[in-house]
This record gives structure tokens, C-alpha cells and sequence, in this order.
């Protein structure tokens, strides 16, 4: 059988949580973590106290670090004129087992974590969306809805 292995393409996605905690075992625990949705009683405007994030990126191993622009944009919010920070990571190769799985192919992943501050004002409902400019591309991360308390699902309706 003969597999084509097209070029890994870069992408990810992000964790929100109330916390990041580093243990000293080099594990990250996160405390808090929000599904799909974060559900509040308070009325607009939001003032959270703090939110977290873990951005997770995956990429074809790279020999020398890359820059790349990470937007965050509030509910509303146009990526243009979101908060914005350049980072510059390794996406050096993963050292994983061969445990058979096909196609075998290096890749690169990075982490980076996020938060622990007090975050803007949340002034209206809709989704926290995380994104990256990763080699001139686009690339969507994911998103947090905050919605009020009133739209949660009941238990059980699909």
C-alpha cells in the first residue's frame, strides 16, 4: 500500500480555563476549564477576575524559531483591532515512540500559556476568539462563548 503524506499544515486550538498552575513535576494543571461555554448571572459588563489560556500549536518541525502573531478578540470584536502579541517559538521536532501509527511523520508542538491577569471588560455576549498570523496565514485557535446564565441547556435536551 502506498501512502502519500501531504505536508503537515499549521494549526491548533486553545484551552480556557480560571487558572494555569505549574507543579514541579513539569506538569501544567489546569483549574477551571470551560467546555464550550462560559455561563454567568452577572449582568454586562463582565469584569472576570481571571481567565487563562493554553494555545496549543502544532507544525512541521522547523530547524530555527518562527515568529507568530496570537489575536485574541472580545465578543464583537474585529480581528483587526484585537488585543495582540508576537511570540517567537521552536517548533523543533517531537521526540515520540514508534508505536506504529501510520503515516509516521515528524511534527512539532508548542504551548503557550496565557493568562492569569485580569482580562478586559466583557460589554456584551458572544465568543472570545483566539487566532494566529503563522506564516502570512490565518490560522483560527478557538473560541470561549460567554453567554447568560438564563441560555443554559437543560440537562439532558440535545
Amino acid at each position: 500500500m502506498d501512502i502519500k503524506v501531504e505536508p503537515f499544515k499549521p494549526h491548533g486550538f486553545t484551552i480556557f480555563c480560571e487558572d494555569l498552575r505549574e507543579e514541579k513535576t513539569g506538569q501544567t494543571t489546569y483549574v477551571g476549564v470551560y467546555g464550550d461555554a462560559m455561563y454567568t448571572d452577572i449582568p454586562l459588563p463582565i469584569s472576570l477576575s481571571q481567565l487563562s489560556m493554553a494555545i496549543h500549536l502544532f507544525d512541521e518541525p522547523r530547524d530555527v524559531p518562527t515568529t507568530i502573531t496570537i489575536k485574541i478578540a472580545q465578543p464583537g470584536e474585529d480581528f483587526e483591532t484585537a488585543w495582540s502579541f508576537d511570540t517567537e517559538v521552536d517548533l523543533s521536532l517531537l521526540k515520540l515512540p514508534d508505536i506504529g501509527d501510520l503515516p509516521a511523520r515528524p511534527r512539532a508542538h508548542v504551548v503557550l500559556k496565557v493568562g492569569g491577569g485580569t482580562p478586559p471588560p466583557i460589554t456584551q455576549y458572544g465568543r472570545i476568539r483566539v487566532a494566529a498570523i503563522w506564516d502570512g496565514k490565518f490560522v483560527p485557535l478557538g473560541s470561549l462563548a460567554i453567554a447568560p446564565l438564563s441560555k443554559l441547556p437543560e440537562p439532558g435536551s440535545k
